[in-house]
């Protein structure tokens, strides 16, 4: 019984590094840029888009940035996104809007909101959004004012998808099953210890 604990314990310790790794920072190859509208385009379908490599990205005064951001999650599950962007003068980069698209590039099937985040400085700017169900790509458009030349030196994405059977009722139940296997064991060594 007590090997079954061991177990229970190191299948617990599996399940939350997979929980962890599944709200790990997107790879570069998975954010794109464009700097005219890509309207329903599929961020990998080529022009307008290209693979964000890293590395600055200037946006003149007056003209627009859109960052386009690739899935590969489950897509009927509900989706937090956090964008982060580094750089210089950001806040002359104003938020203009969010969309998410399915596979035939519709966006009215998706809910797309700004859920939090906006905590812009000149350094640094942060944005939180949701998607209900989450998109196969999500399209977030950005406009410089007129005051100055944007520097944006680094795009970070970190998304995160809810997915009920695996990591809440699977830890649930993984707890239960510990805490049981724990109380068996408790039970059975009083039993012992009173014969």
């Amino acid at each position: 019984m007590f090997r079954l604990f061991l177990v229970s314990i190191i299948a617990a310790f599996i399940l939350i590094a997979a929980t962890v790794a599944a709200q790990a920072p997107k790879d570069v190859g998975d954010i794109y840029t464009a700097t005219t509208d890509p309207g329903n385009t599929n961020v990998t379908a080529g022009a307008p888009w290209t693979a964000y490599p890293g590395g600055t990205i200037e946006v003149p005064p007056g003209t627009q940035i859109w960052i386009g951001v690739e899935n590969r999650e489950v897509p009927e599950a509900k989706k937090r996104l956090t964008l982060t962007l580094t750089g210089w003068d950001l806040d002359e980069l104003t938020y203009v809007g969010v969309t998410g698209y399915d596979a035939q590039g519709n966006s009215g099937t998706i809910a797309a909101t700004q859920s939090g985040g906006g905590a812009i400085t000149h350094e640094r700017a942060v944005y939180q959004f949701l998607f209900v169900p989450q998109p196969e790509w999500e399209v977030i458009e950005f406009s410089a004012t007129e005051d100055g030349t944007v520097s944006i030196d680094d795009i970070v994405v970190v998304s995160s998808c809810n997915v009920p059977s695996l990591t809440h009722w699977g830890l649930l139940v993984l707890v239960l099953l510990v805490l049981a296997s724990a109380v068996y064991v408790i039970y059975r060594r009083r039993k012992t210890v009173t014969a």
